[in-house]
């Protein structure tokens, strides 16, 4: 019987976790992955510098992981750190088993340990399997559906059509401003918004390439 191993990820995993990706399509009326190649965590990074992954090894080969960032946000009108939960995947042998619990279960105790007011997941429509650590079995603190995220895959057309009284280009530098002051004005709406100050944006907008 295989020996799984449960740790916090390191920089060396990263093929492991890359090639863990391409096994897990997410499936549904389209069946897709994301390529996070060639660094799985270069996203989460550049949003959270603190950003972590948990990995569950059999042997050399990695067979889970899950990851967590956490951001500022305002909540009903109140500041608050909110850790979310992402990245979560397991080879289809090891579903069956206790290995989902066994992974996800030290990643809840690190939240516990944390500084983090709240924590945000999402799963994804008719995937019953992650439910059962929203249900406050197992030591799991019960969680509460806060609603449903609707998605829309835009496709480009071949001739674009836009309204002669718009501009459309790529923003500049001097955009910056005006692009926070958008995203605050419609964020003030939001019951949960993550918190941007120009600091921010900037990073974002100037580090993350394309």
């Amino acid at each position: 019987m295989s020996q799984i191993a449960f740790r916090l990820a390191e920089a060396a995993d990263n093929d492991g976790i890359v090639a863990l990706a391409g096994r897990c399509p997410q499936e549904g009326m389209i069946t897709f992955l994301f390529n996070r190649s060639p660094r799985f965590d270069t996203i989460n990074r550049l949003l959270d510098p603190q950003a972590w992954h948990f990995v569950a090894c059999d042997q050399d080969r990695i067979v889970g992981v899950v990851g967590v960032i956490t951001f500022q946000a305002q909540v009903l009108g109140r500041t608050k750190k909110i850790a979310y939960i992402l990245d979560l995947l397991l080879d289809s042998s090891y579903r069956r088993g206790t290995t989902a619990f066994r992974l996800i279960k030290p990643v809840v105790q690190r939240l516990y340990e944390s500084d983090a007011d709240m924590v945000l997941f999402n799963i994804l429509k008719d995937n019953r399997h992650p439910l059962v650590f929203a249900k406050g079995r197992a030591g799991f603190p019960a969680a509460l559906n806060l609603g449903d995220n609707t998605f829309y895959s835009m496709l480009s057309l071949r001739k674009l059509k836009v309204d002669s009284a718009y501009q459309i280009d790529n923003p500049t530098e001097t955009d910056i401003p005006e692009m926070l002051e958008l995203y605050q004005t419609c964020s003030r709406h939001y019951k949960i918004a993550q918190i941007l100050d120009e600091p921010t944006l900037r990073h974002y907008v100037q580090n993350i390439e394309g």
